[in-house]
């Protein structure tokens, strides 16, 4: 049987307390980020490379255009949502919730509130 995969949203990797989450989800399964995660925090992480090497962290670059398009119809249904004043959530949310939606896959996040316009995507957290 193989492995399941677990992604997990940037917030995640600027906590030092959750290095051992990490390392737990890392024994169980594959972790992955998306392209669009990896993007975001490489201006922030001068070694991001090598801490996601040392905790076993695989980066998927290739998002399907169904994906994209997932995301898309999400972020605009939010902006409609939004005007009704919503708290302000950026593009890489919605690339981050299609992308475990469209992979099937579980994500890691402090942020569990971010991801309800993908309600089939199980949700981790550390309280």
């Amino acid at each position: 049987m193989e492995s399941p995969e677990v992604l997990f949203s940037g917030d995640v990797i600027r906590k030092p307390a959750l290095v051992t989450a990490l390392d737990q989800l890392g024994a169980q399964g594959r972790v992955l980020i998306c392209g669009a995660v990896y993007a975001e925090l490489c201006g922030f992480h001068p070694h991001l490379d090598t801490l996601l090497q040392q905790y076993g962290v695989s980066i998927d670059p290739n998002m399907p255009l169904e994906t994209w398009k997932r995301a898309g119809v999400a972020y605009a249904a939010y902006g409609k949502r939004r005007r009704a004043s919503l708290p302000r959530r950026i593009l890489t949310d919605f690339l981050v919730g299609a992308h475990a939606s469209g992979g099937h896959h579980s994500l890691f996040t402090l942020n569990t509130g971010d991801y309800g316009d993908f309600p089939e995507v199980p949700l981790l957290t550390v309280r």
